[in-house]
């Protein structure tokens, strides 16, 4: 990313560069340089630090001018947060979770969800297009153990995945059995009870 601003006056001006009305931090790798006609930032290689409002004060004792400039980085989303694990049945499994902390500068468009069975190196496609943030996950292995994944996109790109971190058995749930209702004796006789 370059920006320039030519300026000039009588008498000669100074030049100041602030971001959001700061200095600049060093480890951004903003490169200043300046002549007397004009001066220029440079960054080599932009990231989501370097997004905000850039502002040169040319000054001299006559006046005081700004040139300010409104940079945007887009990048992918960040990693989706809080993967929760929901009903579990044999064949299905429903997932939740929230949206990544950093949107990449643009909206989030949809999630991708991925299943990975236990012992497999790749990732199977559940769904390449979830627009919400849950989705109940069908046509599993009964009795399989699994992995899921769930990747956020937008305009940019897709970003890094958010892993469940333990394997999920495809098992129908079981209930304890409760406590007999109503039990009573009937057809007693001395030798048993039936």
């Amino acid at each position: 990313m370059r920006l320039r601003v030519p300026y000039g006056g009588s008498p000669q001006p100074s030049l100041e560069w602030k971001k959001d009305e700061k200095e600049f931090k060093k480890e951004l790798g903003i490169r200043v340089q300046s002549t007397k006609a004009e001066s220029s930032i440079f960054v080599p290689a932009v990231t989501r630090e370097h997004q905000g409002r850039y502002v040169a004060t040319i000054e001299n004792k006559i006046d005081t001018v700004y040139a300010t400039c409104r940079v945007i980085v887009q990048d992918r989303p960040g990693i989706p947060q809080k993967l929760q694990i929901g009903a579990i049945t044999k064949n299905t499994c429903e997932l939740a979770w929230s949206e990544p902390q950093d949107d990449g500068g643009c909206p989030i468009e949809y999630y991708s969800i991925f299943k990975q069975e236990e012992g497999r190196r790749t990732w199977g496609l559940v769904n390449p297009e979830v627009t919400k943030c849950e989705w109940k996950v069908e046509d599993l292995i009964p009795e399989t153990n699994y992995l899921f994944k769930i990747v956020a996109v937008n305009k940019v790109g897709a970003g890094e995945p958010l892993f469940s971190t333990e394997h999920v058995k495809s098992i129908d749930p079981v209930d304890v059995p409760g406590v007999p209702i109503e039990l009573a004796a009937r057809d007693v006789t001395s030798s048993h009870a039936c």
